[in-house]
C-alpha cells in the first residue's frame, strides 16, 4: 500500500524544491482515485495526462538576461561550478556553457541545470571537471535561449587555467574572488559590498564575509 501511494501521488514542486520527491512535499499530493485503481490491479499508467504551455497571441522579441560571475582565472585541481541567474519574460528554454582550451578548434558545451527559482527567473548551475580544461589559456561564454528562440550570450571571457594558487597569492576581492571556492548549495560565504557591520576603508569596497 505504501508503494502504491508513493507511485500514484501527484508530484509537487515550487521555486525551492524543483524536483520530486523532495524534502518539502515528499512524494506529493495523494491521488486517492489512482491509488484505489492501482490497488484493484488496474494499469494506471494508461491514464491520460496532458502537459504543455499556455500561450497568448503575441510576438516575443525580448532575449533572456544573464547575471553571472565570470572569473578570468580558473584552477583545475578540483571541479569548478559556474552559477548564473537567468530570467526571461516568457520562459528560459536552455542555458549553456561553451568553453574551449587554447589548443581546441571548436567550443565544447555543457548544459546548466535549474537549481532554484523557475523558468522565468531562476539560478542555474553547471560543473566543469579538471579534465575539461587543461592548464593554459582558455575561453568561455554563457548562452541562454527562451521559448521564442531569442538568444543572449555573455562576452567571451579569455581566462587562464592553473593547477592551483602559488606562494605569495593575495586577493583584495575588488575584481572577483579567483582562487576561492564558495562550495555547497547553501554557501556560508559571499563576496560583495557590505550592507551592514563595521565601516571599512574607502580604498576597498568589496570583501568576503561570513553569512550569519
Amino acid at each position: 500500500m505504501e508503494e502504491i501511494l508513493k507511485t500514484t501521488a501527484t508530484p509537487l514542486t515550487d521555486d525551492h524544491y524543483i524536483s520530486s520527491p523532495n524534502m518539502g512535499y515528499g512524494y506529493g499530493k495523494l491521488n486517492v482515485f489512482k491509488a484505489v485503481e492501482a490497488a484493484l490491479g488496474k494499469d494506471v499508467d494508461k491514464f491520460a495526462t496532458f502537459t504543455g504551455q499556455t500561450l497568448i497571441s503575441d510576438t516575443d522579441n525580448v532575449p533572456p538576461t544573464i547575471e553571472a560571475t565570470t572569473p578570468k582565472k580558473l584552477y583545475n585541481a578540483y571541479d569548478f561550478e559556474f552559477e548564473a541567474k537567468v530570467s526571461d519574460d516568457v520562459g528560459v528554454k536552455s542555458v549553456t556553457l561553451y568553453y574551449k582550451s587554447e589548443v581546441a578548434e571548436t567550443f565544447n558545451s555543457r548544459s546548466f541545470e535549474l537549481y532554484s527559482g523557475n523558468k522565468k527567473s531562476g539560478t542555474y548551475t553547471v560543473t566543469v571537471h579538471p579534465s575539461d580544461l587543461p592548464v593554459g589559456n582558455a575561453s568561455y561564454y554563457i548562452e541562454a535561449v527562451d521559448y521564442s528562440d531569442n538568444k543572449y550570450k555573455t562576452d567571451t571571457i579569455q581566462a587562464t587555467v592553473e593547477t592551483g594558487i602559488k606562494p605569495g597569492y593575495s586577493n583584495d576581492f575588488e575584481n572577483g574572488a579567483d582562487g576561492f571556492v564558495f562550495g555547497g548549495k547553501t554557501p556560508m560565504w559571499e563576496v560583495g559590498v557590505p550592507t551592514y557591520g563595521p565601516k571599512i576603508s574607502a580604498k576597498w569596497l568589496k570583501c568576503s564575509r561570513h553569512k550569519t
